[in-house]
């Protein structure tokens, strides 16, 4: 099947069409001359016999007298009807066989275009989720420049002056200040060095140490009252400004009464940090818990004169302790949804892929002679990470 240029059906379509309107005016003027000349009437020196014989053509028209113009070319009038006819008929299939096509290479086009459309969209969805994909790779990687600055940063303590008159509270403290080998640790000991100076308590011993597998700031206090009173106290107060706090297990021996040890590790990741403080505020908590618990088991086995002022009291301040022991309850569950997926958070930050398979994991931790005693199942591996053996003790 043979197929036209565009450019050659749309010229053959436009003659077609005033080859019609030419015909169909061809067509107009040799009817109307036709039909005068049926309608004319015969002349005066004309008969009928002579009339028909011209008709026929068997004479001329000068042999007929007086004739008029549509009688005398009633023959020409009634060729070109059968010549305007023959016309229209060609145009119209001229406009037929040219306008199918032009409608052939029309819907060719369309269909062209469509796919061309159809491909370009396909290609701006592409290049719109190419363009989601880099805002998101965009924003994490400034979430991460954030976080990479953070870590390089020391940590913060917050206004040292506030900090200073809160310490003012307890007097009589003395600090043994530890940092490791590190600018920023260094400079975290210095800012808590001048809140010590500030609220009184008496830096009697500074020094700077080696890794002791810890990250954050470590608070231990000797074993009398107030020095146990004095850590609670300033780790409840860096807890409350967002420090990564926690309390030492024993790791130095203190040999001062009144006298606590604060060792200024690395600075945790984002998510340990909040780990870290989590879990300062649970441990606050719970010795919160255990303190009303205590004072209402000693509300219970006091005796009151009945409808006195002291029963009153009493039993207002059992009432208000049983509303916080609730309060307790409630915001314990709380607290430990949050730890367990932050240590979710953590472990997979650390191990990575490791995070769920079978053994035993180390991070963070100082292992000593005889400190740990690893048992692992068969066929199960033990993972370690950032974990330091037999470190410098703290002096």
């Amino acid at each position: 099947m043979f197929s036209l240029s565009k450019s050659y059906a749309e010229f053959w379509y436009s003659e077609s069409e005033w080859a019609l309107l030419i015909f169909g005016c061809v067509l107009l003027v040799a009817l109307y001359g036709e039909t005068r000349g049926d309608k004319e009437p015969l002349g005066t020196s004309c008969s009928r016999k002579y009339l028909r014989m011209f008709e026929d053509g068997e004479i001329q028209s000068r042999s007929l007298g007086r004739v008029s113009f549509f009688k005398k070319y009633w023959h020409s009038f009634a060729l070109f009807v059968v010549i305007g006819v023959l016309g229209e008929l060609f145009a119209e299939a001229g406009i037929f066989v040219f306008g199918r096509e032009l409608q052939v290479i029309s819907d060719r086009e369309n269909f062209v275009l469509s796919g061309r459309a159809s491909a370009s969209e396909d290609r701006a969805k592409q290049l719109n989720i190419r363009l989601n994909e880099t805002k998101t790779e965009l924003a994490n990687a400034e979430t991460r420049l954030i976080e990479v600055r953070n870590e390089n940063l020391p940590m913060d303590i917050g206004d040292e002056f506030s900090l200073g008159n809160a310490l003012q509270g307890l007097t009589g403290i003395q600090v043994e200040l530890r940092s490791v080998i590190d600018v920023r640790a260094e400079h975290t000991a210095d800012n808590l060095a001048s809140a010590f100076d500030l609220g009184g308590w008496r830096v009697i011993n500074r020094s700077e140490i080696h890794d002791f597998g810890y990250d954050g700031i470590i608070i231990e206090g000797h074993n009398d009252v107030p020095s146990q009173k004095a850590a609670q106290f300033l780790l409840k107060l860096l807890t409350e400004r967002g420090v990564p706090s926690e309390s030492g297990d024993e790791m130095a021996i203190i040999p001062f009464t009144n006298t606590i040890l604060v060792a200024v590790g690395h600075r945790p990741s984002a998510t340990k940090s909040q780990l870290m403080i989590l879990q300062a505020k649970e441990k606050a908590m719970t010795g919160q818990f255990l303190d009303n618990s205590a004072r209402m088991v000693e509300l219970q086995q006091k005796r009151f004169a009945p409808n006195s002022k002291e029963l009153a009291d009493a039993q207002a301040e059992f009432n208000d302790l049983n509303s916080k022991v609730a309060k307790f309850f409630q915001e314990s569950r709380a607290l430990g949804a949050q730890k367990e997926e932050l240590d979710r958070l953590l472990k997979k930050e650390i191990w990575g892929t490791n995070a769920s398979a079978p053994g035993s994991f180390f991070t963070g931790n100082t292992i000593s002679g005889g400190k740990y005693l690893v048992i692992a199942p068969t066929n199960a591996r033990i993972f370690m990470r950032d974990t330091r053996i037999n470190p410098p003790p703290l002096q």
